[in-house]
């Protein structure tokens, strides 16, 4: 219901010139409504047909890498403080 009224008249500035001249009619709302809803449940969402999230995945493969690559290339290894108070006597 809600998005019926969203799409008849849409309420960002951005969607407002572009549908003033020619809104949509009810056929095409109907159509837009039926067409997200069998999106939504669709084979090949991450999570919303239980499926395993690759995205989450990557983005938490690829945060270890870029921790793993700071710590040990940019870094490098890093005397331990007791040895650097001693090559300071």
């Amino acid at each position: 219901m809600g998005l019926a009224g969203w799409l008849a008249n849409p309420p960002s500035p951005t969607m407002q010139p572009i549908f003033i001249e020619k809104p949509l009619t009810e056929t095409e709302i109907a159509d837009l409504i039926a067409f997200l809803a069998a999106a939504q449940t669709e084979v090949g969402g991450a999570t919303a047909s239980g499926g395993f999230d690759w995205m989450l995945a990557g983005g938490v493969l690829g945060l270890g890498l870029l921790l793993a690559f700071m710590a040990f290339v940019i870094a490098g290894p890093r005397p331990a403080y007791s040895d650097r108070l001693r090559s300071r006597v």
